[in-house]
């Protein structure tokens, strides 16, 4: 019955949450502290919409993809080299 009576809270508190986690996840990334002051100012005047835009637009998927395949070439390549090793 509590979360039928209070569907409105548990969503204002889930997208708290959600943009806090977004806020700590930005400013972690050690990125330029303009684009993320800017990102913040647009989760919290804009939070829906902020969210949305930033799962498009926020993250650099080509670095993430340069380093993913960065790692992943260097195993390949470290287990190449351990197979001639023995």
């Amino acid at each position: 019955m509590f979360l039928i009576n209070n569907i409105g809270l548990i969503a204002l508190l889930l997208g708290v949450i959600t943009i806090i986690g977004i806020i700590v996840v930005m400013l972690l990334e050690n990125r330029d502290p303009i684009k993320s002051l800017s990102w913040i100012l647009v989760l919290l005047f804009l939070p829906v919409l902020g969210i949305i835009l930033y799962a498009f637009f926020g993250k650099n998927l080509r670095k993430q993809k340069i380093i993913k395949q960065f790692y992943y070439t260097r195993g390949q390549r470290l287990k190449t080299i351990g197979k001639w090793e023995k």
